[in-house]
């Protein structure tokens, strides 16, 4: 799964920053023409109301929007006074990213995060809760309608990122210096009590 969240991101971020809010715009409207069968889908797995189930379906789909129309602008090159030496700030997409998703807000939490992410050029990894994994399969058909060019690799294989005794498994065959990090997070989490199961 990390092979594939590899090559999909090598490809993903060559797209033009304006491109990938145009693909946000496009799933703001995916987003609202399935939002009676998400909201379903939310109000079953964790019983919610179905009118707050739709409402938060909507506010996704104005967060993708919003991101659309002001995230270009806020991912720009910016200059850095830095004297005499002609120095910028640019934001450069990381690579896969991994999200471990709570169940009180399926796809709320999940696009909150997703979609900055993705706006950057990053491809994202989730490992969503037990009790809402249907919420994010239909969130991973509405970004494939929208239509993303990068896939959102979910559930059962973002486990694949950690070991049968859930501990980490650092990404990719080289141990990066992102990956001891994220790994250190990880296991400062675990010492607190933190629960990723």
């Amino acid at each position: 799964m990390l092979v594939r969240a590899e090559k999909s991101f090598q490809s993903f971020r060559k797209l033009p920053v304006h491109q990938r809010a145009q693909l946000l715009s496009h799933l703001a409207e995916t987003l609202r023409k399935n939002k009676t069968q998400l909201a379903k889908v939310i109000t079953t797995e964790m019983g919610k109301i179905l009118s707050e189930a739709e409402a938060e379906v909507e506010k996704c789909a104005r967060e993708a929007d919003w991101y659309a129309e002001h995230g270009p602008q806020m991912l720009a090159d910016a200059p850095a006074p830095t004297g005499r030496v002609n120095a910028y700030v640019s934001y450069l997409p990381l690579g896969p990213i991994l999200a471990i998703m709570p169940w009180n807000f399926p796809i709320w939490q999940l696009t909150r995060m997703a979609l900055p992410t993705m706006l950057a050029g990053n491809v994202v990894l989730v490992k969503h809760s037990h009790n809402t994994q249907r919420s994010s399969l239909e969130f991973e058909q509405v970004i494939r309608e929208a239509p993303f060019l990068c896939r959102l690799f979910l559930g059962s294989e973002a486990k694949t990122v950690f070991r049968k005794d859930n501990s980490f498994r650092p990404s990719g065959s080289r141990r990066s210096r992102s990956g001891r990090k994220c790994k250190q997070a990880w296991q400062a989490g675990r010492d607190r009590g933190g629960q990723y199961e």
